[in-house]
C-alpha cells in the first residue's frame, strides 16, 4: 500500500484510476478514452508496457488471437519479475465481473483452497490418515502432529500447483473443528490487515509512544521504550512529521467479552472512511499459558471474529462480513454462518496477538491461521492494484461492444494472489508465524510518500 500524505486521510487507502495510471505516465490527452491512450503509450515507449500473455506483443494481440487458457501460471510469473514502472495490459479473459464475481465467491470447493483436504492431510501424515465421521479435520490427530497453520498452507498452496490454472480462487479454507462452519480467508484481505495494522502503529508512535516513555508505570514505561526503537528500526521520523490520522485510526481493546482471555471486543479504524470504526467481536483466540501448543491450535482453527461497521455517531452499517456469511447453497449449508475474515477483523486479531507477546502473566497467543505477507507478496499487490489493468468491452452505451481498459477489482486481485502464492512458493511470499516474518517486510507494508518522495526509504 502506497500511502500519499500529501493527500487528506479520507484519501490515504484509495486506488488510482486508471485514467490517473495513464496521467502518471505522461500523457496530456487526458479527455482521450483508455484504448488510444494506450495506444499513444507503447508507440512513444514500447517498454512502458508490459503485455499480459505468452508472445503477446500489442493490443492487437491480446483482443484478436483468442482466449489465453493455461497461461495464468506464465502471467504471474512475468508480472511478479517487472521491474520497471511498466502497465501491465491482461487479456479480458482475466476480468471476473457481475454475476461471475459473485459465482467465484460462493464458497464452491472449486473456488477454494481447503487446508482441511484430504490430499492436504495425507500429504503431512501419510496414508495412515483417516479422515473424521463428520468430514472435519481430526484435531486429535492434528494436535497430536502439532500440524502448525504454516504446514498447512504451504502443503495447500503447493498441491495447488497441480491443478487447472484457469480453475478461479478466491480464498483458502476449512471447516471448523467445534461447529462446521466454513472459515474463509481471502489473501488480499490478509494483506490489507498488515496495512491496517501498520498505519495504525505509525498513529500510535505519533500520538502515544512519548506518553508512555514519561509514565511512572513500568509496563508503560517499557512499551514507550519499544516504541522508540520501533520508530527508530523503520526510519518513521519523518513519515510522522506529515501524517494527520483520523480520530479513530488506533485499534483498541474495548473490553473481554467474558471472563476468559480468549474473547475480545476490539474497535479498528476504517480503511476508506475516517469517521467510521469497526467493532471487532473476538471468540476463541488462542490465548493460554505458554507450553499449551496443542490447544492453542484448536482454539486458533475456530477462531470467531464478527466485524460490524459503525458511524461517529454509533449507528450500525454493516460490514463485508454480512455480505459474505450465508454463500453457499441452502443445501449445502450447515447450521453455523460461514465466516469471512474481513480485513478489519485480521487486524484486530493481529493487534490483539502482538500485546500478548510482551504481557507478563505468563499467557502468549498462538500462530494464527492468517497469511502475513513478505515484502515480496506486497510489491505483487501493489503491482496488481498501482499499475496492472483489464481489457473489458463496454457493456452499454453508443459504444457498447468496444475496448475498454478496467482497474483491476478485488476478486480479480486475489484470483491472481492465490495462484501467485502457489506458482512463487509459499515460504517466498508469506508466512502464518510472525517469528518468519522480518522488518524488511514489515516496511513494505505501507510505503508513505509525500507527492512522489518516499519518507522511509
Amino acid at each position: 500500500m502506497r500511502i500519499d500524505l500529501a493527500k487528506g486521510r479520507e484519501d490515504y487507502f484509495i486506488r488510482p484510476t486508471v485514467k490517473e495510471m495513464f496521467n502518471a505516465r505522461g500523457d496530456p490527452r487526458q479527455r482521450a478514452n483508455s484504448i488510444n491512450r494506450l495506444g499513444r503509450l507503447a508507440a512513444r515507449d514500447p517498454n512502458a508496457v508490459l503485455w499480459g500473455a505468452t508472445g503477446a506483443n500489442s493490443l492487437e494481440d491480446l483482443t484478436e488471437r483468442g482466449p489465453f487458457l493455461g497461461d495464468k501460471r506464465n502471467t504471474i510469473r512475468r508480472v511478479f519479475e517487472s521491474s520497471g514502472d511498466e502497465l501491465i495490459v491482461l487479456p479480458p479473459q482475466y476480468r471476473i465481473a457481475g454475476k461471475d464475481t459473485q459465482l467465484v465467491m460462493s464458497y464452491f470447493d472449486s473456488s477454494l483452497v481447503r487446508l482441511d483436504h484430504p490430499r492436504v492431510l495425507m500429504g503431512l501424515l501419510g496414508s495412515d490418515y483417516r479422515r473424521s465421521s463428520d468430514g472435519r479435520f481430526d484435531f486429535v490427530e492434528l494436535c497430536n502432529e502439532s500440524l502448525t497453520p504454516d504446514m498447512l498452507l504451504r502443503e495447500a498452496f503447493g498441491l495447488l500447483a497441480g491443478t487447472n490454472e484457469d480453475q478461479r480462487r478466491f480464498a483458502y479454507a476449512w471447516q471448523s473443528p467445534h461447529d462446521g462452519g466454513l472459515r474463509v480467508v481471502n489473501p488480499l484481505r490478509a494483506i490489507e490487515a498488515a496495512e491496517i495494522k501498520m498505519y495504525q502503529d505509525h498513529v500510535a508512535f505519533l500520538t502515544l509512544a512519548e506518553k508512555y516513555s514519561r509514565s511512572n508505570n513500568p509496563n508503560e514505561k517499557a512499551k514507550g521504550e519499544r516504541m522508540f526503537k520501533r520508530i527508530d528500526d523503520l526510519n518513521a521520523y519523518e513519515v510522522l512529521e506529515h501524517l494527520h490520522p483520523g480520530k479513530f485510526d488506533l485499534i483498541q481493546r474495548v473490553f473481554r467479552a467474558h471472563n476468559h482471555r480468549t474473547g475480545w471486543m476490539m474497535r479498528t479504524p476504517s480503511r476508506e472512511y475516517p469517521d467510521q470504526i469497526h467493532q471487532i467481536s473476538l471468540e476463541d483466540m488462542p490465548i493460554l499459558r505458554r507450553g499449551h501448543i496443542e490447544r492453542q491450535l484448536m482454539f486458533g482453527f475456530n477462531l470467531k471474529v464478527y466485524d460490524n461497521s459503525v458511524s461517529k455517531d454509533n449507528k450500525k452499517l454493516g460490514s463485508e462480513q454480512a455480505v459474505r456469511q450465508w454463500r453457499r447453497t441452502p443445501e449445502g449449508q450447515l447450521s453455523s454462518p460461514d465466516i469471512f475474515y474481513t480485513a478489519n477483523a485480521i487486524a484486530a486479531a493481529h493487534s490483539l496477538r502482538t500485546t500478548y507477546k510482551y504481557f507478563p502473566g505468563g499467557f502468549a497467543c498462538g500462530v494464527l491461521p492468517f497469511i502475513i505477507p513478505r515484502r515480496e507478496l506486497v510489491e505483487l499487490a501493489d503491482t496488481l492494484r498501482y499499475r496492472t489493468v483489464v481489457l473489458d468491452r463496454k457493456k452499454s452505451g453508443y459504444k457498447a461492444g468496444e475496448w475498454e481498459l478496467k482497474s483491476l477489482n478485488k476478486t480479480e486481485i486475489s484470483d491472481l494472489l492465490m495462484h501467485a502464492i502457489s506458482v512463487i512458493g509459499y515460504d517466498r511470499l508469506c508466512s502464518a508465524d510472525p517469528s518468519n516474518i522480518g522488518l524488511r517486510d514489515d516496511k513494505a507494508a505501507v510505503s508513505f510518500y509525500k507527492g512522489d518522495r518516499n519518507l522511509a526509504a
